[in-house]
């Protein structure tokens, strides 16, 4: 591996550890707790596997309406919540090992893109009719409690800054930060700067963000006098789909270029470290799954999980 500073990381892919394929046309992988990942499917199924050692199995399957996008969502122990393509959000109730619909919640007129969870009673829902919904867990379930209005076209991606301000990206070519003032949200500022769709975010700290366009860069902006500036622009040399932080200044992110691009910060400005090449399709999705362990998902090819070490 070559070196690319006194203190580079080496990020190399681990044949023994690759995750298979269960069903074709996987295209996003999440975390929901430990070592719990979901996978999301064009079949309309749900596959949830746990990797116990480097060995994975299935332990559950829901049967629901599931977009292709990155919508599980983990509210508690026992309870799910899913977003559709036809603009439905399904709440799921584990028991015995095993998930059931406990409620389905309407409200959306388009594809739910993403879903945040805000408190332990509260969550978010972005979608592509360019609306926000927060919804709140009542006695009788949980209802629609405020639509931000704001974006003038698709939401692709919900972020949590901080327990008061949460971030969205848009096919408008923005980001959008939402400030929460005694429960009920507000648009705080609108971050301008990108050429094309925003699809994804990253809060790299309580000041800090990361987002990545369709226009090929990835902007990091800085918390400045109560304001986010723009800082600095990295160029990933096509789409950008992912983001994923790996340590406290080290972040990644995949690209339509097929792609994976690690990124370092030294004296509070990020300088490309590594790229690797070799992928059959843009990675879509990325994940930590352990300390030195990232799962990629690139479209046309299985999940490959990553071993890195900083030597």
């Amino acid at each position: 591996m070559k070196s690319y500073s006194s203190n580079y990381i080496d990020f190399s892919k681990a044949p023994k550890m690759q995750v298979l394929s269960y069903n074709d046309g996987l295209t996003s992988l999440k975390l929901l707790s430990g070592n719990v990942k979901s996978y999301e499917t064009y079949d309309e199924s749900l596959l949830a596997l746990k990797e116990e050692l480097k060995n994975v199995k299935i332990i559950n399957s829901l049967n629901g309406r599931f977009n292709w996008s990155q919508t599980m969502l983990k509210m508690s122990e026992i309870l799910r919540v899913s977003g559709s393509d036809d603009g439905s959000i399904q709440l799921w109730i584990e028991k015995n090992g095993e998930f059931s619909k406990a409620q389905v919640l309407l409200g959306h007129t388009d594809a739910v893109s993403s879903l945040l969870k805000i408190s332990d009673n509260t969550f978010a829902s972005g979608s592509w009719d360019g609306s926000i919904k927060l919804w709140r867990e009542e006695s009788d379930g949980f209802k629609e409690t405020q639509t931000l209005l704001g974006h003038i076209y698709r939401i692709w991606i919900l972020v949590k800054i901080s327990e008061k301000l949460i971030a969205s990206g848009s096919g408008d070519k923005s980001v959008k930060l939402w400030l929460n003032l005694n429960g009920q949200f507000e648009e705080m500022q609108t971050l301008n700067g990108h050429n094309n769709c925003v699809g994804c975010l990253l809060r790299i700290s309580d000041t800090l963000i990361a987002s990545g366009s369709e226009d090929g860069t990835i902007k990091i902006w800085r918390e400045e006098n109560g304001k986010f500036v723009e800082v600095q622009t990295l160029a990933h040399g096509d789409s950008v789909y992912s983001l994923l932080k790996i340590s406290e200044n080290v972040i990644a992110s995949g690209s339509k270029n097929e792609t994976i691009r690690i990124w370092r910060q030294e004296n509070g400005m990020f300088e490309l470290i590594q790229t690797t090449n070799g992928l059959d399709g843009a990675v879509i999705y990325l994940l930590k799954v352990s300390n030195n362990v990232i799962a990629s998902e690139s479209v046309g090819e299985n999940t490959i999980l990553w071993h890195f070490e900083n030597n």
